[in-house]
């Protein structure tokens, strides 16, 4: 089962977020008054290629900088295995945490690459700051969750281009996760969206 983690304060709906980011309604969910810690959601991205089930865990924080710390804890290794994105809904934005991402970046890939022994030596996920939940932050999100190559997908093959072949849709996309931590928001979101527009949904 593919798997992410949304983070953030308890005053941040982050289950009306995550729902907004799937395109998910439920009227029966109606949590935003009280804690949304231990959450877990079951969401599905759609594309013409493929089903992608993917498994919401919500949690909740005061400080973001003491959560990653604590994520980086040696007992966390099994949860940090089984993600593929952290979403940090950061409204406040405090942004006094970069150092601490890129120490659990770098701790996610050494990870991966001990798990796969793959020539990859990049984690195959993101960690996604969010600084709002408007809806430019919400298509931001979705961007990035659409450009990650899940682990779990379930091929709609009826519907393959006979010129378009899987291999083709995960190497193009894997390139362009490699790239995306030198630029900026703006571009990764223009790249991401480019590409994710024309391979898995033209």
């Amino acid at each position: 089962m593919n798997r992410i983690i949304v983070i953030g304060k308890r005053t941040v709906d982050k289950v009306k977020f995550i729902n907004n980011v799937f395109q998910f309604q439920d009227d029966d969910e109606q949590l935003e008054s009280s804690s949304q810690s231990g959450v877990v959601l079951s969401r599905e991205l759609s594309t013409k290629y493929y089903n992608i089930p993917i498994q919401v865990f919500i949690d909740e924080c005061d400080d973001i900088r003491v959560w990653i710390n604590e994520l980086m804890d040696l007992e966390m290794r099994e949860l940090r295995d089984e993600l593929q994105a952290i979403v940090i809904l950061d409204i406040d934005e405090d942004n006094e945490y970069e150092d601490e991402i890129d120490k659990l970046y770098d701790l996610l890939s050494k990870e991966h690459l001990e798990k796969t022994n793959h020539d990859d030596i990049q984690w195959d996920g993101e960690v996604i700051v969010i600084n709002g939940v408007d809806d430019d932050n919400i298509r931001e999100c979705q961007s990035m969750i659409n450009g990650i190559v899940w682990r779990e997908r379930e091929p709609l093959s009826d519907t393959l281009d006979k010129d378009t072949t899987i291999d083709t849709i995960v190497n193009q996309i894997t390139t362009l996760k490699s790239q995306h931590r030198s630029m900026t928001t703006d571009e990764v979101h223009q790249h991401v969206t480019s590409v994710v527009d024309q391979l898995l949904k033209q």
